[in-house]
C-alpha cells in the first residue's frame, strides 16, 4: 500500500515538494544518525544487548519506517513510466529481502561490535543525507 500513497502523493505534492525534498532526507537522516551515536557512545559493554521487537508498537514503529522508504520508491514510478502492479511487486520483495538481511547483519554485527556499531550506522546515515544534498546541487 506504501507505494501506493506515493505514486498519489506525487500527483498532489509533487511540484511542492520538489524544491525541498533533498533538505527534507537530510534533515531526517542527520536526526536518526545523530541519535545512533548519541546512542553508541553513551551505553556501556554492559547495555550492549541485542533488541528485538517484541512488542506490537515497537513492531509498527518499525513497519512504519519501512513503509516510509517505499512511499518514496512509490513517488517516482510516475516519472519512471513503469508499470504500477508490476513496480509494487519488485518492491514488495526487495524490501522484505533487504529488511530481512539486514537484521540478520545487524543482529550480527550488534553482538560483535556492540556501540562502535550504533556510531558508524549513525555515520553512515549522515553521510547519506550529506550524499542527498550534495547530488542535488545544494551544497555548491
Amino acid at each position: 500500500m506504501a507505494p501506493l500513497l506515493g505514486y498519489g502523493a506525487a500527483a498532489f505534492f509533487a511540484g511542492v515538494i520538489a524544491a525541498y525534498d533533498h533538505w527534507i532526507a537530510f534533515a531526517i537522516l542527520s536526526v536518526l544518525g545523530a541519535k545512533l551515536i548519541q546512542e553508541g557512545l553513551t551505553k556501556g559493554p554492559e547495555d550492549i544487548v541485542p533488541r528485538t521487537p517484541d512488542t506490537g508498537l515497537a513492531l509498527l514503529a518499525i513497519a512504519f519506517a519501512t513503509s516510509i522508504d517505499a512511499a518514496a520508491a512509490g513517488v517516482t514510478l510516475p516519472a519512471l513510466g513503469l508499470h504500477f502492479v508490476a513496480a509494487c511487486g519488485v518492491i514488495m520483495i526487495t524490501t522484505f529481502a533487504v529488511c530481512f538481511l539486514g537484521v540478520m547483519i545487524g543482529r550480527a554485527l550488534g553482538a560483535r561490535f556492540g556501540a562502535a556499531a550504533e556510531v558508524m550506522g549513525g555515520l553512515a546515515l549522515i553521510g547519506l543525507g550529506v550524499k542527498t544534498l550534495w547530488d542535488h546541487g545544494a551544497l555548491w
